[in-house]
C-alpha cells in the first residue's frame, strides 16, 4: 500500500510516494535531514545518544585486551532509546559567535559485553561493563562553528564477571573491578543535520532531548557524523555512533534520497534568494 505525502518544507512544496511501512523512518528523515541556517550561533543543549561499534576494547591489568559490543539499554528516564547502550549528555548550551565555545559534559550511560568469554583459572567469564554508581564521570567537550569538535573526560566504570552461561554475579575475581579511565577525541566531526538513529524530541531546555522541536532561528541541534573514536590513551579505545532506529531502517532508501531532495531543493531557494 502506498501513500502520497505532500509537505511544504522552507516554503518548497514536495510530493512523494512512500510505502506505509517506510512512512515513518521517511517523515522522521525528511523532517531533520534539512540542515539549520548557516547563522545558528548557538548549539542547544542535549544528550547524545550511541551505540558501540567494533574495535572497542579495554587493557586489564591481569586480563589482557578485552574486544567489547555494546548491551542495549532499552528504555532511559521512561523513554525507549532502543539499540543504545552509551549516552552523553552537553549540559549547557554553546555560543559559537567567536569560533567555538565548551561546555560540560556527563556520561549518562554506558553498557557493554565482551564480545568473547574470558578465561580466568580454568573458568570462561562474560565480562559486562556499567557506569561506577554514585561517582559522577564527565568532562568538557568543545565545539567548533566548522563543525568539528573534542572532548575530553572520565569515565569510571564497574567490571562485573558471570560465569558463561549464568545470570549470577561473582564477586570480584581479581584486585580490582573498579576503574577510572580517561578518554578523549581529538578529531571529531558534527553536523546540525539529524544523522539517523534514535530520536528523543524535546521542547528547547529538554536535557534528555537529541531533536529540539521548537529551535530558535540562531539556535541548533549537535549531531556527531560518522564514528566517533573515544581514545582512552594507551588503555583502549571506545567507539561509538547513532543506532539507525528499528522504523527506520526498511524505508532508509527511499528516506536518504527524500532528504537528499529536499537539501538540494531548499539550497536553490537559497541561492535564487541571495541573488535577487
Amino acid at each position: 500500500m502506498n501513500l502520497l505525502i505532500k509537505s511544504k518544507l522552507f516554503g518548497i512544496s514536495v510530493s512523494r510516494t512512500a510505502s506505509v511501512l517506510g512512512t515513518v523512518g521517511l517523515s522522521a528523515i525528511a523532517l531533520f535531514s534539512v540542515a539549520k541556517p548557516t547563522n545558528a550561533v548557538t548549539v542547544t543543549l542535549g544528550s547524545d545518544y550511541f551505540v558501540t561499534q567494533s574495535g572497542s576494547s579495554f587493557n586489564f591489568p591481569g586480563i589482557g585486551n578485552v574486544n567489547f559490543q555494546g548491551n542495549p539499554i532499552g528504555t532511559f528516564q521512561g523513554r525507549n532509546v532502543g539499540a543504545v547502550d552509551t549516552i552523553i549528555q552537553r549540559t549547557q548550551d554553546v555560543d559559537l559567535s567567536s569560533g567555538s565555545g565548551t561546555t560540560p559534559i556527563n556520561v549518562a550511560a554506558l553498557s557493554l559485553k565482551s564480545i568473547q568469554p574470558v578465561t580466568l583459572s580454568g573458568l570462561n567469564y562474560d565480562l559486562f561493563v556499567n557506569l561506577t554508581p554514585n561517582i559522577v564521570s564527565g568532562g568538557t567537550l568543545t565545539i567548533n562553528s566548522n563543525e568539528t569538535f573534542t572532548n575530553d573526560f572520565t569515565v569510571n566504570f564497574t567490571v562485573s564477571f558471570q560465569p558463561q552461561g549464568s545470570s549470577n554475579t561473582i564477586p570480584c575475581p581479581v584486585d580490582s573491578c573498579d576503574f577510572s579511565t580517561d578518554f578523549a577525541t581529538n578529531s571529531g566531526q558534527w553536523s546540525s543535520t539529524f544523522q539517523g538513529g534514535t530520536i528523543v524530541e524535546g521542547s528547547v531546555g529538554d536535557q534528555f532531548a537529541n531533536v529540539h522541536t521548537d529551535l530558535p532561528s540562531d539556535t541548533t541541534d549537535f549531531f556527531t557524523i560518522g564514528e566517533t573514536k573515544h581514545d582512552a590513551k594507551g588503555a583502549g579505545h571506545h567507539n561509538v555512533s547513532h543506532v539507525p532506529e528499528p522504523l527506520t531502517i526498511v524505508g532508509s532508501g527511499i528516506a536518504v534520497a527524500f532528504g537528499m531532495f529536499v537539501n538540494k531543493e531548499y539550497s536553490k531557494k537559497r541561492k535564487k534568494q541571495a541573488v535577487s
